[in-house]
C-alpha cells in the first residue's frame, strides 16, 4: 500500500475537496481494510471502494 497511498489519498481529496478531511477518510479506510486484509485479493480497489462507501 505504501506505493499506492498517494493516488488513494488523491481519490479521497476528490471525494471531500479538503486535504484534512481526505487524510482522515484515507486513514479510516486503511483501518477498515486492515481488519479484512487476509480476505483481500486486490488491495487498491478494495480501499478505493471503502473510501467511496465511507464518505
Amino acid at each position: 500500500m505504501a506505493t499506492r497511498s498517494d493516488p488513494l489519498l488523491r481519490t479521497a481529496y476528490l471525494l471531500t475537496h479538503d486535504w484534512g478531511l481526505a487524510e482522515d477518510l484515507f486513514q479510516e479506510a486503511l483501518t477498515k481494510a486492515w481488519f479484512a486484509w487476509p480476505r483481500v485479493d486486490e488491495p487498491e480497489p478494495y480501499v478505493r471502494r471503502i473510501l467511496v462507501t465511507t464518505l
